[in-house]
């Protein structure tokens, strides 16, 4: 095994809408750690790429592995819990603290009804320190 844990493996993929693909087919990895950008110019499919790995959208071919397992064999609830985005158009946070779209990344730990534990709530305090956040964490997130 190497010293690189890859987390992230795209075969041959290739995205786009109705069929018609935005590319040519690409492969890559990313390794635990590692930080990606994808950099190109408006309407190159950065975002359907990003799509693509979330599951919103289906791949036209080629295949996505995140730890080993292939993306479409992972049920909604483990995907959930392996992977997190958050998307410029996809929340309405007017109303919402930091702290509450911090306890969002938890929902997929929770039954199912979005309940909160306190072990969750915990979970919630660490992830906010880590990041520096303590100051903003009960200001509005817009």
């Amino acid at each position: 095994m190497s010293d690189k844990e890859i987390v992230l493996e795209i075969k041959n993929l290739s995205v786009g809408y109705e069929k018609v693909p935005l590319q040519k087919p690409f492969s890559f990895t990313i390794n635990k750690g590692q930080i990606t950008t994808l950099i190109g110019p408006n309407g190159a499919g950065k975002s359907t790429i990003l799509k693509t790995l979330i599951k919103q959208i289906d791949a036209i071919s080629g295949a996505v592995f995140i730890d080993g397992k292939n993306l479409k064999s992972l049920s909604l609830k483990e995907f959930s819990r392996k992977t997190a985005a958050l998307l410029t158009v996809s929340v309405k946070p007017e109303l919402m603290t930091c702290r509450d779209v911090v306890e969002m990344g938890r929902f997929p730990y929770t039954n199912g009804f979005g309940i909160l534990t306190v072990a969750d709530k915990m979970e919630v305090e660490k992830a906010i320190q880590l990041v520096n956040a303590r100051d903003y964490a009960e200001k509005k997130f817009s």
